[in-house]
């Protein structure tokens, strides 16, 4: 029996070759002026196989329905070459993987939808047919006038770079289930809808882009995963800036959303997105907006101001987390609507004093005190660490506590005759049938020391003492002093 080797290397060897584009091969010249090999792009494309370039000079090429089927580069002259579809068809239809055009403009595509095709294979400058490996280059081109500039139809690896799509009839791009989108110092502007549509674009990356001017949302990513959006700026869109549907594990930072009707959205159960380094002005309606059971999300160390609100949680979102930043809005800073949004935290966040929050909403605002704080204590006194994942912990104050003494002390101790008041000051509007809790923990020296909590409802003008559930507890104090006399409040205490 012969050996098998020999045929199993031969198909090891096919298979190599079937996997990665050909070498380059020849340059075609198209010319409509009639200096090159052929004045058509039809008969050029026509006339390319794999590896070759298609070289097009200046002019403008009437066609449509330009069908690329090879591994070719198609390759103009910059605006000044011109491919005017003349309202008959695509301008272009990508059908093969490994292909690049760069350098031209694409202009006056058909209208609506291919007959028999799905809602949205659109008549676009560039049409990319079903074929998910199409590692698709699209470089410095300009799609403009058309129905859609670009259509990608579940291709994978494609890039968009320097280039510009503008003034389409409907929308700027529509991506449909193409992961692995790149678009980088790119614009989509002054399109009729959407600057782009995305429907579960996985792991793309946007970069260095703009999408400004838009009819409706600047970018409209439909559920997404894994994307990431870095320096790209979302300006003057007649709808919202940037907004997530059922988006999850994306990250925006960076990012500029200004003049919009919204700045940024995240809906329909978006969760653990993170936004960070991001301002938000200007905008109609809010800066940033969880909304429709959105949970889980995290905003860290971003701005937003102009807006009428700057923060807004809507219809059950739960669970967000604020890091840091500031808030001010023309009407409020923050406001929660619809059905009550619970666990919702602002850490070291400063939101202008302004907040209206609507009955059975929950918010806890974090803030670290700005006083001197010792090294860890003993088992006996309050912990600086994690005290709800240690037995022997001893306050209760979320998940944090703190022993807050004077570090000049040999024992780290507070000084005697210490008097001292920690502020928070937040002006908070609550909605009907209002509840507002205090949970704060401090004890004492027995018979020396005593502390208590007020609140100000006038701004700071007035004080009144809040009394604990049940009183404040003192028949273990041997009272010293006319002030704790007077004032049981002063008495060590656990609130």
């Amino acid at each position: 029996m012969s050996s098998p080797r020999l045929p199993l290397v031969a198909l090891a060897l096919l298979a190599a070759l079937l996997l990665f584009p050909a070498a380059e091969g020849e340059t075609i010249i198209v010319d409509v002026n009639g200096n090159g090999d052929y004045t058509t792009i039809e008969d050029g494309l026509e006339a390319a196989e794999d590896g070759d370039l298609v070289r097009i000079w200046d002019g403008t090429y009437v066609e449509y329905n330009l069908t690329i089927d090879d591994q070719i580069t198609v390759r103009g002259n910059g605006t000044s070459t011109v491919v005017n579809a003349s309202w008959e068809g695509h301008g272009f239809i990508v059908e093969r993987d490994y292909v690049e055009i760069s350098h031209l403009k694409v202009e006056s595509s058909a209208n609506g939808t291919i007959p028999g095709g799905p809602w949205y294979a659109y008549f676009s400058g560039v049409f990319v047919n079903d074929n998910p490996a199409a590692h698709l280059y699209l470089e410095s081109l300009t799609l403009e006038g058309n129905y859609v500039g670009l259509a990608v139809d579940g291709e994978f690896y494609i890039h968009v770079s320097n280039s510009t799509i503008t003034n389409s009839t409907h929308r700027g791009a529509h991506f449909q289930g193409s992961w692995y989108l790149r678009i980088d110092n790119s614009t989509f502007s002054n399109n009729d809808n959407n600057g782009l549509t995305c429907y579960t674009c996985n792991h793309a990356r946007i970069y260095y882009s703009v999408f400004e001017n838009n009819g409706a949302q600047g970018f409209n990513s439909e559920y997404p995963f894994n994307q990431t959006f870095y320096e790209t700026d979302f300006e003057e869109n007649t709808g919202i800036g940037l907004y997530f549907h059922a988006g999850s594990s994306n990250s925006v930072r960076n990012a500029q959303f200004a003049n919009n009707k919204g700045g940024i959205t995240l809906t329909d159960s978006s969760t653990q997105n993170e936004i960070g380094a991001c301002q938000a002005y200007n905008n109609e309606d809010h800066g940033y907006l969880f909304r429709s059971e959105s949970t889980s999300n995290y905003l860290n160390n971003s701005g937003g101001w102009s807006n009428e609100y700057s923060l807004a949680f809507e219809d059950s979102s739960h669970n967000n987390t604020i890091n840091g930043g500031f808030y001010s809005g023309d009407e409020e800073s923050i406001l929660f609507s619809g059905d009550p949004s619970t666990g919702i935290i602002l850490y070291e966040t400063n939101f202008g004093e302004s907040l209206s929050i609507n009955s059975g909403s929950e918010l806890l605002i974090k803030k670290n005190l700005r006083v001197k704080v010792t090294d860890n204590g003993t088992s006996d006194s309050w912990k600086i660490y994690d005290n709800q994942s240690d037995e022997n912990r001893e306050a209760y104050s979320g998940t944090h506590a703190m022993w807050l003494g004077n570090p000049d002390k040999n024992d780290g101790e507070y000084e005697d005759n210490w008097d001292f008041s920690f502020v928070t000051k937040d002006e908070i509007s609550l909605g009907s049938s209002p509840k507002l809790s205090i949970a704060t923990w401090y004890e004492t020296e027995n018979t020396f020391d005593g502390g208590h909590v007020q609140i100000s409802t006038d701004g700071g003008e007035s004080w009144a003492l809040l009394t604990p559930a049940g009183g404040y507890p003192c028949s273990n104090v041997v009272a010293q002093s006319i002030k704790r006399l007077e004032n049981p409040e002063f008495q060590p205490q656990r609130l």
